[in-house]
């Protein structure tokens, strides 16, 4: 998904409200097409921009879509 691409660049170029708002588009868009990797991609890319809320979004999406399929792995933590 391009719009977690576009957070991560925003991010490093600091210009941190567009990426945030990227990567809560990038969620939702993960979580309707119940995509994990890319809501993992997301959740690592707002952990290394310290954006906590995007991070706890990501999270609970991630729990919303394991318990949508069933899938019974936990999932990957975000890297630091």
């Amino acid at each position: 998904m391009e719009r977690v691409t576009t957070g991560s660049v925003l991010l490093a170029a600091g210009r941190v409200d567009e990426a945030e708002d990227a990567l809560h588009a990038a969620l939702g868009g993960a979580e309707d097409g119940r995509l994990p990797q890319q809501i993992q991609r997301a959740v690592r890319a707002a952990t290394t921009g310290r954006l906590r809320e995007v991070v706890q979004e990501g999270l609970a999406a991630l729990e919303r879509v394991r318990l949508a399929t069933g899938t019974v792995a936990a999932p990957a933590p975000p890297r630091a």
